[in-house]
């Protein structure tokens, strides 16, 4: 079944009471307004509120710095203005550009235990909406539970509660009120819910209530697109021919339309000038189609398109500005990624990109702090990644990984090498591997002269020279100075006159930060130390099953794992999963045994 839409009506004002027993100054919501008591005249702020609704009324919007401007000055001159935050938080979600916790600050400052217990039901229900608009659908319920039991059979009521329901993933619930709007206010298509599309008795009955209630109301409109969304054939066909005949327009819709297109060379230019060029999954669906089609001027046409992006596109946008994806790109290549799991307005990972590598992360924990992830770039790895781990305030993590340095969106013809997931499947662990604590090696060379060992490589340029140190003929270490700048970064320890560790510098600084094991000559695992502080926080090894743990917080237990199994999945765990405090060091034997 379909959920109901989330969509919220404008904000129901005047309100009839304001708030008068809170100060502004105590709130973080972008400026602080605090006019000087001798300032403060609730008159003066009333006009500045009704300049910015009759804008709205007349249908000649003011731009947001103008109406920012208007609310701010209203606040200085009534700082307890509940209108006046009801309309900055309405237009500062308009925006697309605040983050969920910028408005909800805002709207905290509506949730004052005075105005709870004096609200008038109007309130209540534009707050409610704001709530759902921000997809805060816990606050929206909360609030919603302050209307009167003689209010709770209004439109207005059910509605937003069936909207804060489904998007709670309450289902049952949100079905009851949706079925019992639907009843009660059967001509409002908010409470539109469509059930079985397949059936041609519901079909008919379907067709029938878009013909008696027809209109060209934006909340219609949704009710037609969604009815399109679940259908085929010639019911989507029809659908689609009364979106766009009541006014109805958007990139998706033109997706949905692809089957019936003559030419799909003429439906990628109308993509375009709906504004599909920003969504990459409009973009993306569209390539597959022509694919699909063997349209070679569509592929040709989309794919120039992809490789000369410049600016940014999304995956998942909604009406009101939150994603899940973000790509920037500059000349078609891509030099950012941001993700946000949960379209909150703040985004939990972000990877950028230099000549198509990656060179840094950063992860959000919460709201506000921010930590610069470790990123270096295994060039010896078969993939190239950043991983990165968002810790919970419930406790537990969420897990991100982006392989392949060389990362392409889908419309390119090398396909997506990006991997998102926040799985927990994996309960197994493998004993045998390990975080443990190794020391870092200084330069070890500093007390032996080069001259008379082993020269076994260097490059005509100079660079990546490597010198073998010979016991009786038989090798026993070698140094790299793989940059040919005269700086020993790589130390590499024989066994029997075959390698089997070393210990590298990632960053060039002369501190020795990671171990390698060697088999058979291949590097088979690294363990690094990234904090500089002597102790791991990161091991992978390679082959067919690739396998990575951390220790995040440096206290010698197993924080995290994932595995990457031969077909490709990623299986993850952590440590509420892994016996609570993880898996002590001491217990294990050391994986990489001798590498010093």
């Amino acid at each position: 079944m379909n959920r109901v839409r989330n969509f919220c009506p404008r904000v129901l004002i005047p309100i009839l009471l304001f708030l008068s027993s809170f100060s502004v100054g105590a709130q973080s919501v972008g400026p602080e307004y605090s006019g000087s008591v001798t300032d403060r005249d609730p008159a003066v702020a009333r006009v500045y509120i009704d300049q910015v609704l009759r804008a709205r009324e007349e249908s000649t919007p003011l731009l947001s710095e103008q109406t920012e401007e208007l609310l701010g000055r209203a606040l200085e001159f009534d700082p307890a203005s509940s209108d006046a935050y009801f309309l900055l938080a309405d237009t500062r979600i308009d925006q697309q550009r605040y983050t969920r916790a910028n408005i909800r600050n805002l709207l905290a400052a509506l949730e004052h235990d005075t105005w709870r217990a004096m609200a008038k039901f109007e309130g209540i229900i534009a707050l409610a909406g704001l709530y759902n608009r921000i997809g805060a659908y816990r606050d929206a319920i909360n609030v919603l539970e302050l209307v009167d039991e003689q209010d709770r059979m209004s439109a207005e009521y059910l509605f937003q509660t069936a909207t804060a329901l489904y998007g709670a993933n309450d289902q049952i619930d949100g079905d009851v009120v949706a079925a019992r709007g639907r009843r009660l206010f059967p001509s409002d298509p908010r409470f539109f819910v469509a059930y079985e599309f397949s059936d041609p008795i519901q079909t008919l009955a379907t067709e029938q209530w878009l013909d008696l209630y027809e209109s060209r109301s934006s909340d219609f409109l949704d009710v037609v697109y969604t009815y399109a969304s679940l259908t085929e054939g010639d019911i989507r066909r029809r659908a689609l021919n009364r979106y766009r005949r009541l006014g109805g327009d958007s990139p998706q819709s033109r997706i949905l339309g692809l089957p019936f297109a003559e030419s799909l060379s003429e439906a990628w230019e109308s993509i375009l000038e709906s504004g599909g060029g920003e969504l990459l999954d409009v973009i993306v669906e569209f390539y597959r189609f022509s694919r699909v089609r063997s349209d070679a001027a569509a592929l040709s046409a989309v794919t120039e398109f992809a490789r000369t992006l410049d600016g940014e596109v999304f995956v998942g946008s909604r009406r009101d500005g939150f994603y899940t994806i973000r790509y920037s790109f500059s000349n078609g290549r891509v030099t950012q990624i941001g993700f946000d799991e949960n379209t909150d307005g703040v985004e939990d990972l972000t990877v950028s990109f230099e000549e198509g590598r990656i060179v840094s992360a950063v992860i959000r924990v919460g709201d506000h702090k921010t930590i610069d992830v470790y990123t270096t770039v295994l060039e010896y790895a078969e993939y190239p990644f950043v991983s990165t781990v968002r810790f919970e305030s419930d406790g537990r993590y969420r897990a991100y990984t982006a392989f392949d340095g060389r990362v392409r969106v889908p419309v390119f013809p090398e396909g997506s090498e990006v991997v998102y997931f926040t799985e927990t499947a994996v309960r197994d662990r493998v004993d045998a591997f390990r975080l443990f604590p190794i020391e870092r090696v200084r330069t070890i060379v500093d007390e032996e002269s080069l001259d008379g060992r082993a020269r076994i490589r260097e490059e005509s340029d100079g660079s990546a020279t490597r010198f073998v140190h010979m016991d009786n003929g038989i090798p026993y270490r070698s140094v790299e100075d793989s940059n040919g700048d005269g700086v020993i970064d790589r130390v590499v320890f024989y066994r029997d006159g075959a390698p089997y560790g070393a210990r590298r510098d990632l960053l060039g600084d002369g501190v020795f930060d990671a171990a390698e094991r060697i088999v058979d000559n291949e590097v088979t695992a690294i363990a690094v130390d990234t904090h500089g502080d002597s102790v791991l926080r990161f091991v992978m090894t390679f082959g067919d099953e690739m396998h990575r743990v951390w220790d995040f917080d440096g206290d010698g237990r197993v924080d995290a794992e994932q595995r990457i199994l031969p077909d490709g999945s990623i299986r993850a765990g952590y440590a509420t999963e892994l016996g609570g405090a993880g898996v002590s060091v001491s217990d294990v034997r050391a994986f990489f045994e001798g590498a010093e």
